[in-house]
């Protein structure tokens, strides 16, 4: 067994990935399915909202533990795509979404719910996107493009960079751009 700055490498692959499946849990519907199928109980109200400080709890633990560093990305994935679950009912319990759809046919509340399911979707596709910046940085600056930023900045201290006049930072900014239309 190989070791890596004190820590058997072989332990800390299997901890990551037991970080990295155990941030699924809280993403997913199971605690719910207990919830119906084994204690046949509804879901409680503040379930998501546990679901959504597990996430985050296991985000921070990813900025406060080093060997967790992979992970960040992930985990804030993760995080914001519960925050958009926790999103949506406060939005479909409001008096007027109740209000609007009394009565109104099928398709309506069929087309605006379906509307209302891409919050998450685009939460977790804003904090891909500025992963991929980050990556895009770390490779540039590893085959030896000159940059004032360091290899792993974030999309936020980029996007500083670019309106600053850093090559590297806008040439990120316009191909990421040219990439989504």
């Amino acid at each position: 067994m190989r070791v890596v700055g004190g820590t058997p490498l072989m332990g800390r692959t299997h901890s990551i990935r037991s970080v990295a499946w155990l941030a699924i849990l809280p993403a997913s519907p199971f605690a719910a399915i207990i919830c119906d199928a084994a204690l046949h109980v509804p879901a409680p109200g503040w379930l998501r909202f546990a679901n959504l400080g597990a996430s985050v709890a296991l985000l921070a633990l990813g900025y406060v533990l080093p060997a967790l560093r992979p992970l960040r990305g992930y985990l804030r994935s993760i995080a914001l795509l519960v925050l958009g679950y926790v999103i949506l009912p406060q939005i479909e319990n409001t008096e007027w979404w109740r209000a609007r759809f009394i009565g109104a046919p099928a398709w309506q509340f069929v087309f605006a719910d379906s509307l209302l399911e891409l919050i998450p979707c685009l939460l977790l596709a804003l904090s891909l996107v500025g992963s991929g910046l980050t990556r895009r940085l770390s490779e540039a600056i590893a085959s030896g493009v000159q940059s004032t930023l360091r290899s792993g900045a974030s999309a936020v201290e980029i996007a500083a960079a670019a309106r600053a006049g850093d090559g590297l930072a806008c040439e990120l900014f316009r191909t990421a751009g040219e990439a989504v239309g």
